[in-house]
């Protein structure tokens, strides 16, 4: 695929952000060091992600998938497209797990705000920390147990499928959907 740079430099009101399509890979010219990452490993890490997706993932009709379905699929499709390219280069996976989110437990109040974005977070670090289901970390209820179990079963022998992850987190959105998801008040704190 072509890689085509775009210039952060120009607009400050209308920063593009990486993306893929039929004609190319586009990312920023330059990024910065964030989070103890050098700017060109953050580099390194989209570009995996970007081609993971355009070799791994597959279009989905989603047109009658509620907005927390579609956000736990594109959560755990993530997870997956960040999995396997960590197969061939594992040294991609400590520059993953240094940008990716760390939700803290009890630090979205379920009482007031949609945890949705914070629960999934939890998830999606959890699969990337653990690269198989003997190295899982501890998940704090049984449906996300139970959706690391099957993430793992999907990637254990195999590259798993779009398909599969999306039925995978549709399953787990119809076991742990609360009313409170939908509170207009959302917590984005470390997701």
């Amino acid at each position: 695929a072509l890689l085509v740079p775009y210039s952060t430099a120009f607009d400050e009101l209308r920063q593009p952000v990486p993306y893929y399509d039929d004609q190319g890979l586009r990312l920023p010219d330059v990024l910065d060091d964030e989070a103890g990452v050098r700017g060109v490993d953050r580099y390194r890490a989209a570009l995996a992600h970007m081609a993971a997706h355009r070799r791994w993932s597959t279009p989905l009709v989603a047109d009658n998938w509620s907005p927390s379905q579609r956000l736990a699929v594109e959560f755990l499709e993530a997870a997956r497209v960040d999995a396997l390219p960590c197969r061939h280069y594992p040294g991609l996976r400590s520059i993953l797990l240094a940008l990716h989110p760390r939700p803290v437990p009890g630090d979205c109040d379920a009482e007031t705000t949609s945890c949705l974005r914070h629960r999934l977070a939890t998830l999606s670090r959890a699969l990337l920390e653990a690269p198989d289901a003997a190295t899982a970390p501890a998940l704090p209820d049984p449906a996300m147990q139970a959706t690391a179990a099957g993430f793992h079963a999907l990637l254990a022998h195999r590259d798993g499928s779009t398909a599969a992850v999306a039925d995978l987190a549709l399953w787990y959105v119809a076991r742990t959907r609360r009313a409170r998801d939908q509170f207009a008040r959302v917590f984005f704190e470390d997701t």
